[in-house]
């Protein structure tokens, strides 16, 4: 039933990943690329005021609305990863030992609000600033629809992110070890919230909706060389599940990848 899943909504929504990945199959080969593996996240830690809506326009159940986001989400971050880097993603591994792998993860990692982390810009503080419930206290911005918004260091105010705090310092280099990667993406939440004080369309009763998504980058050694949260802008009227995971996820999954490629490029200039 997993695999079947996720081969139907890879059809659906990523038929151009496919090919992305494909032309660049024999460069990567020659390259032997780093391996990066993608931890989803955790089905409590997403939070939705739109599902009702969604959920009544595509045809499902309110809880299939969020296992579409899981799939969707990390199926688009691992196409975006391939195309540089090998990807392994753990929730798209149909063996019988990757579920039990997956709880294995979620049973040592604890998440916490704190400032955005930064190794490649020498940011690299990691301690909790307070443990809120998971929507926090933060005002959303009003952007345009369709634009990116990073949740990082402002000049008077520092934004916090949900982020994944390891309990045991040998996990990540046992994982490391057993699965031949190199870096580990912690996606720690995903969000839909609704502005219902900005509304980009009085006639047709549109308002701003934000897909948030909180993650985490670490290295095989178990340091953290990333962290905060991005989001996307859209309209409460875009309603179908395949606009949302094929237009609007990808700008987010693109901009982890560049994050990625920076934090990665950090650590070979310092081995230099």
């Amino acid at each position: 039933m997993k695999q079947l899943f996720i081969g139907l909504l890879f059809c659906s929504f990523f038929p151009v990943f496919a090919q992305q990945s494909g032309n660049q199959g024999a460069l990567l080969e020659e390259q032997q690329p780093d391996r990066v593996m993608i931890i989803p996240f955790r089905n409590y830690n997403y939070l939705s005021d739109a599902d009702y809506e969604l959920a009544t326009a595509n045809n499902k159940t309110m809880s299939e609305i969020s296992t579409v986001f899981r799939y969707g989400l990390d199926l688009n971050l691992s196409a975006q990863i391939s195309t540089v880097y090998d990807s392994y993603s753990i929730l798209q591994d149909t063996s019988i030992t990757s579920a039990a792998e997956l709880r294995k993860i979620y049973s040592m990692v604890r998440y916490t609000y704190q400032k955005p982390v930064d190794y490649a810009s020498g940011n690299v503080n990691t301690v909790a600033t307070h443990r809120a419930d998971l929507f926090g206290n933060q005002v959303p911005e009003e952007p345009k629809k369709g634009t990116i918004v990073r949740k990082e260091v402002e000049e008077e105010e520092e934004q916090e992110f949900l982020n994944a705090v390891i309990d045991r310092s040998d996990l990540l280099p046992q994982l490391a070890n057993a699965y031949s990667v190199d870096y580990f993406i912690f996606i720690n939440q995903m969000e839909l919230k609704t502005n219902y004080k900005h509304c980009l369309d009085r006639a047709t009763n549109n308002f701003e909706r934000e897909v948030l998504v909180h993650y985490s980058i670490y290295d095989a050694f178990g340091r953290q060389l990333k962290g905060e949260a991005i989001s996307v802008v859209l309209g409460s009227n875009d309603k179908r599940l395949e606009d949302i995971i094929g237009n609007y996820l990808p700008q987010i999954t693109q901009n982890i990848k560049t994050s990625l490629d920076k934090q990665i490029s950090a650590q070979m200039s310092a081995q230099e």
